[in-house]
């Protein structure tokens, strides 16, 4: 069986995770208080704000009431989302989400050479004006984004959400599908494709006061446009398996894995009964490993 560099990558962190996260629990000071499970429905105290390496700034700015949004990007892509904690359906918490985004100012910025790779260009329409609609950059859009959070339970914790965001054209033409990778594909689809739909099932667990597991199911509908093909499935499935560690009282490590299974319009070449090759469509399913470190304070 042949290994690739991919595949010994992957087994290379996960075995550094495993090792690392063994030698966390073992030596890591106990916290002050049970860590708390995330993502669901409730919010930490009013003035509480968490930071991290890769996750965004969130600022409890009153009781039940949290904004968030990205330091480091919301200069080249404005968003901001506010959570509103409110309203209970017996043992239910409820959370409701609104937000907005013009992140196709970001989209327009690359660094020299590399316009075309990360975001879609107009490198041809400028270099041959005679072959008119080559831009794929497109005009700006707003992404407006409403959501809902529902979770049961105290210290083992189940979620579900549902939320979904559509991208307002301002101007005559979207941007060009990006057909990336899937987490990133369904995270633009509202600006190049006009929607996204997204629901999510999560189970969080308390294994010891500072160790909590987390299992997750998503499915994902994306937009149509033109150029998909008739037979092209707007649909993607996910599921993430995580670990969070308390390393002190205000700092926590998040390892885990997503998988996706999503129509890439990946092709094989495939034996038909008559002998002869012939090119089939598969759905391409990857696994990414998730990292952050992320302090509250």
């Amino acid at each position: 069986m042949r290994c690739s560099f991919r595949d010994a990558m992957r087994a290379l962190f996960a075995c550094a995770s495993v090792l690392l996260l063994a030698g966390l629990i073992m030596t890591a000071p106990a916290a002050a208080a049970p860590l708390a499970a995330r993502d669901g429905a409730d919010l930490p105290g009013k003035g509480t704000m968490r930071l991290g390496v890769f996750s965004p700034l969130t600022w409890v700015v009153a009781d039940g009431l949290e904004l968030e949004t990205h330091p480091l990007i919301t200069w080249v892509a404005p968003h901001i989302t506010a959570r509103y904690r409110r309203g209970e359906l017996g043992p239910v918490r409820l959370l409701w989400e609104g937000g907005l985004s013009l992140p196709t100012p970001g989209l327009h910025i690359a660094p020299p050479g590399l316009a075309g790779y990360l975001g879609p260009s107009c490198l041809v329409a400028a270099a041959e004006a005679e072959r008119g609609g080559a831009c794929e950059q497109g005009d700006h859009v707003l992404v407006l984004r409403a959501g809902v959070v529902a979770s049961i339970g105290e210290g083992d914790v189940t979620s579900l959400r549902l939320d979904g965001a559509y991208g307002v054209l301002l101007g005559e033409a979207r941007p060009r599908p990006f057909d990336t990778w899937a987490p990133l594909e369904v995270l633009l689809a509202p600006i190049a494709r006009g929607s996204r739909v997204h629901a999510m099932v999560r189970h969080d667990r308390a294994l010891h006061d500072r160790v909590r597991v987390a299992a997750e199911l998503h499915v994902w509908r994306v937009g149509g446009v033109e150029s998909d093909m008739a037979d092209r499935s707007l649909w993607t499935f996910g599921g993430h398996l995580g670990v969070d560690v308390a390393l002190t009282d205000a700092t926590r490590l998040q390892l885990g894995a997503l998988y996706t299974n999503t129509d890439s319009r990946r092709a094989v070449v495939e034996t038909n009964e008559d002998g002869f090759g012939e090119r089939v469509f598969v759905r391409t399913q990857r696994i990414w490993p998730t990292f952050d470190v992320v302090w509250s304070f």
